[in-house]
């Protein structure tokens, strides 16, 4: 019987995850273990279920300023006694819009004395996303929205590659990053902007040639700043309204004379 072990930390559990079915993204754009940027919140949960062998999935939610119900923004499979030890994350986008996928995170652990090599590793990887951009010691792959790969020195040359969002996880033994849509969404686009990004980690224990733990990282980051702006947008709206209330419940009120 496989287990699962469910998102703990910051964000609270729940136990249902529901979002309208929304079109697939183009056939082009990457995926990660079956999920891609653009699925929605329920295709990408059945999707962790279906690899779950009947086990619970993880589902992390919070609460956000603007929104009066708790939101889901993460949920987490982890298989802990499959060889090799797999954990998927997916983070998921705010409302007002309807929520997708903006990211996918899976780590796969190699028990001792069964590690592939690292060439091996990287040869897999590379039949599936195409060559990679190799930049400060990780490997990239950049994609546009409609999965097509934009030219490598222009990547290089705007520090494209290796510009992600996705943060290591608070606490090194909870394998869930962070998946808030934070201030990296937020401000002017740039060229960087229309970019879905892969990173791709294979680190070792002892022997350099071997692969302990291979970590693929997906972020798309034009759905990301798309849904923390509508967002932004959302908290703006209700803040001039309340203010707006302020002064018209202050002009009810009668001024002192002088």
């Amino acid at each position: 019987m496989r287990s699962t072990q469910p998102v703990v930390g910051l964000l609270s559990l729940a136990l249902v995850v529901a979002a309208p079915a929304l079109a697939q993204p183009p056939s082009g754009v990457p995926d990660v273990a079956g999920i891609r940027p653009g699925m929605s919140a329920q295709e990408a949960y059945d999707a962790l279920k279906a690899r779950s062998n009947g086990a619970n999935v993880g589902i992390a939610q919070t609460q956000l300023p603007g929104v009066s119900q708790p939101v889901v923004v993460l949920m987490s499979l982890a298989v802990l006694d499959s060889s090799p030890a797999e954990t998927i994350t997916v983070m998921l986008t705010y409302p007002p819009g309807k929520q997708v996928v903006w990211g996918i995170r899976r780590r796969l652990e190699f028990e001792r004395g069964k590690e592939p090599t690292k060439v091996a590793i990287m040869k897999n990887i590379r039949e599936k996303y195409g060559p990679e951009i190799h930049a400060g010691g990780i490997d990239f792959w950049d994609f546009d929205e409609q999965g097509g790969r934009p030219n490598e020195k222009d990547m290089i040359f705007n520090h494209c590659a290796g510009q992600f969002s996705i943060n290591e996880p608070d606490d090194p033994a909870n394998p869930a990053p962070r998946s808030a849509l934070g201030g990296a969404f937020v401000g002017p686009p740039n060229v960087c902007s229309n970019i879905i990004s892969l990173r791709a980690e294979v680190d070792s224990r002892t022997d350099n040639e071997l692969a302990a733990v291979v970590t693929l990282t997906l972020e798309d980051t034009p759905i990301a700043r798309r849904s923390r702006q509508a967002y932004g947008n959302l908290v703006a709206n209700e803040g001039d309204a309340a203010h707006r209330q302020v002064i018209d419940n202050a002009n009810q009120q009668k001024a002192p004379k002088f």
